[in-house]
């Protein structure tokens, strides 16, 4: 990704949070980025990833396919990471994830 990648897609969930389908898109974004790199998955924790990530979660908690991303790109910015998963512990994200399983219990795709 170009250099200022991660700042980009993070302005775009700023800039569209009402977008369920910008919050997606961005969502999987994090989620690939922040896989297996831990160097993108300190940057994206530092600049307010984990938080936005919830506030799409929250505001967009009837959709599915966003709960599914969002879980997605918790658990890539948590892999061992250990700043990480204190921020995702500590703001709730433990009580978010649990509840879009229960919201989406039917969803196979929330539930992995």
């Amino acid at each position: 990704m170009l250099k200022g990648g991660i700042e980009l897609v993070l302005e775009a969930m700023r800039r569209h949070a009402g977008s369920a389908d910008m919050q997606e898109s961005r969502c999987e974004a994090l989620a690939n980025l922040a896989n297996g790199n831990a160097e993108n998955q300190g940057k994206i924790g530092a600049q307010g990833g984990i938080e936005l990530v919830f506030e799409a979660m929250r505001r967009h908690a009837g959709s599915a396919k966003l709960q599914e991303l969002g879980c997605e790109a918790l658990a890539n910015l948590a892999w061992v990471n250990t700043e990480n998963q204190g921020k995702i512990g500590a703001q709730g994200g433990i009580e978010l994830l649990l509840e879009a399983m229960r919201r989406h219990a039917g969803s196979a795709d929330v539930q992995k």
